[in-house]
């Protein structure tokens, strides 16, 4: 009898303990690649630790290229953190309604690669002048 019960709550406690596996928290992927959520100010201020990562961040349109409409600005909770913002897909330009609007940007924070990517490395003044993000999604509110 008594090997029962000790039989019985083996059972239960190697079922009770594997259960939980369903519950851990997933980790969104976009090519591969996990999505770091960070604000404009801390992407901007810490740029080398995200270069070449798929971000989520948050900001409002102060800009939208109107030649283009391939480029965006995305403002930070500080004005002078600017942070530019490149279409993947040049057949899909950003809407100039997005102006003024706050908006959630997915994407592969990069490098410029020439001076007249996004602007001119040379005479870059913050790191928001010599790195972009190359949009994979944007949500705008």
């Amino acid at each position: 009898m008594n090997k029962y019960i000790v039989f019985l709550g083996l059972l239960l406690l190697i079922f009770g303990c594997s259960g939980n596996q369903n519950s851990a928290q997933k980790v969104e992927l976009v090519d591969g690649q996990p999505v770091i959520d960070v604000t404009v100010d801390s992407l901007l201020l810490n740029a080398k630790n995200y270069e070449s990562r798929v971000v989520r961040v948050s900001g409002i349109v102060e800009h939208v290229c109107v030649h283009t409409g391939l480029r965006i600005t995305l403002q930070g909770k500080s004005p002078e953190m600017k942070l530019s913002v490149k279409t993947s897909d040049a057949s899909r330009p950003f809407d100039m309604s997005m102006k003024g609007a706050k908006a959630t940007v997915t994407g592969v924070f990069k490098r410029v690669g020439g001076a007249n990517e996004v602007c001119d490395v040379e005479s870059a003044h913050h790191p928001g002048e010599i790195y972009f993000l190359e949009c994979n999604s944007i949500n705008v509110k």
